[in-house]
Order: structure tokens, then sequence, then C-alpha cells
């Protein structure tokens, strides 16, 4: 969900690319495409302030480089998961322009190694053969 909150002579369009997800001390990417009348927008100077929707977890800002033409990436690391709000501070020489995104950021799982399936090895005249067991 997309807020104009400053006055602008373009059309801008904000997409996100990757939402950030929570995992303690962990920065997770942000990114986000932006478009200025339908085309990519280059050369733009982009700021995130993050602040959760139903709890005080104060803001956390970060600025988003570009990556690609249009395309600006940032780390944020957040408190927890839940509904926060991105307020992005866009900045096209005098021009700034202000866009509220709304997201649900989730924790991220880590895939455990005991969850894989074990090898068993077997020795075989100086050589090993490992099998997956079943």
């Amino acid at each position: 969900m997309f807020f104009l909150v400053g006055c602008n002579k373009g059309d801008w369009d904000v997409s996100v690319k990757t939402k950030p997800f929570y995992k303690e001390g962990v920065s997770a990417p942000f990114v986000v495409e932006i478009k200025e009348n339908g085309k990519a927008a280059s050369g733009l100077s982009v700021h995130a302030t993050f602040e959760m929707v139903d709890m005080d977890h104060g803001t956390i800002t970060t600025k988003l480089k570009e990556k690609s033409e249009g395309v600006y990436e940032g780390k944020v690391q957040l408190p927890m998961e839940g509904e926060w709000e991105a307020l992005l501070r866009i900045k096209n020489g005098k021009q700034t322009v202000e866009k509220l995104m709304k997201m649900q950021v989730k924790k991220k799982m880590l895939l455990r190694r005991s969850m894989a399936k074990p090898l068993r090895c077997q020795m075989f005249v100086s050589t090993k053969h490992c099998h997956k067991s079943k």
C-alpha cells in the first residue's frame, strides 16, 4: 500500500521487490523499484524510516543505494516480526517525495541440519562410498 505524502510534478510509482524479514541480530535486505512517469528513476537519494504499526519500537532509518537502474537496496535490522510501515523519502535534486508503505514482516526460519537425511558411509578396500540413509 502506498500513500503520497509530498507534492511532486511527476507520476512516481514505488514497488517493493524484497520485503525485510525478522531474525534476531541479522540485518535483512529491503529492495524497492522506483519509476517516474513509467521509466526507471536513477540518481535518486532514498531513505527509509521503519516504524512498527501497533507497538513502540522507535524508528529505524536506513539509506538505500542504487543497485541497478531504478532499483534501490538497503539493510535493516528489525526487532520483531509483525506489521511495519516504511516511510520512503525520495529526493531528486530539489524535489522530495514521501511514500508510506505498509508491510507484514515475517520471521525467517532456518532449515536445521538435523532435518536433512544423514549419510551412511562404508569402507570398501581403501575407498569410501557414502549413501543416503532411508
